[in-house]
């Protein structure tokens, strides 16, 4: 699985626990690759990908009532849906570049959710 991960473009390093089910990647700061990309190598490898944790930095944009998160290099785009006591802070960012940090849910028919639920919400930095 490792091999596998680690021959993606873009991925720094990946380690990964049977036991607990979970694959930990890291990614060059201008890669390319997909959470879609991931989880198909994964299923490849006869594995089951489940929800992700993220860290990712992204510009922040309003789209109707809906406030998205368009990622460099990837141009993935991912609807930006906040824990309840969060909400304001999203809109707060829009327009700038930020760090956030959340969950993307569990495939639905091999189909990858682009929606990110945003449990914190950092600077993006330089």
């Amino acid at each position: 699985m490792r091999v596998a991960v680690t021959g993606l473009g873009g991925v720094t390093t990946a380690e990964v626990s049977l036991n607990e089910g979970r694959v930990t990647i890291e990614l060059d700061s201008d890669n390319q690759v997909t959470i879609a990309e991931i989880r198909r190598v994964i299923r490849d490898q006869g594995f089951s990908p489940r929800e992700a944790s993220v860290t990712v930095t992204a510009r922040v944009q309003a789209r109707g009532e809906h406030v998205v998160a368009v990622v460099p290099g990837s141009g993935t785009t991912f609807t930006l849906v906040s824990e309840a006591s969060r909400e304001p802070s999203l809109r707060t960012v829009v327009g700038a570049t930020a760090t956030l940090e959340g969950r993307v849910e569990q495939d639905e028919n091999g189909v990858t959710p682009t929606r990110l639920v945003v449990t914190r919400v950092g600077d993006g930095g330089g």
